[in-house]
């Protein structure tokens, strides 16, 4: 009975630590609608890290939405991180190729 109460609690402890990965994606994203461009990249490079978000379409797409961000609209980041644009491209076709039902397909245009 403790062995299954422990797996229990372990399942729980991991399906949070899952769930606070994709809420700091959701976090980055708010960042970026905000024009904190600095902050949402912190927050995103973090998350994407992750092994619940490596294979997350849509972590994928909200990095890629603010390196593209961070190229138009922040030329101080811009001259800080060259390669902006070739990051952005790679992670809009990692999320291409993670979202096999193509339920991220609007988000992608």
């Amino acid at each position: 009975m403790r062995t299954l109460s422990f797996i229990t609690v372990l399942l729980f402890c991991a399906n949070l630590v899952a769930h606070a990965q994709k809420g700091k994606v959701t976090t980055a994203e708010s960042l970026l609608l905000q024009r904190k461009f600095e902050k949402a990249k912190e927050v995103i490079d973090e998350a994407i890290k992750h092994e619940n978000c490596i294979n997350y379409a849509k972590a994928h797409i909200v990095r890629g939405k603010i390196y593209q961000g961070i190229f138009e609209q922040d030329s101080i980041l811009r001259e800080q991180f060259p390669d902006l644009l070739d990051v952005a491209w790679d992670e809009y076709q990692s999320a291409i190729k993670l979202d096999d039902k193509n339920r991220l397909e609007k988000e992608l245009r």
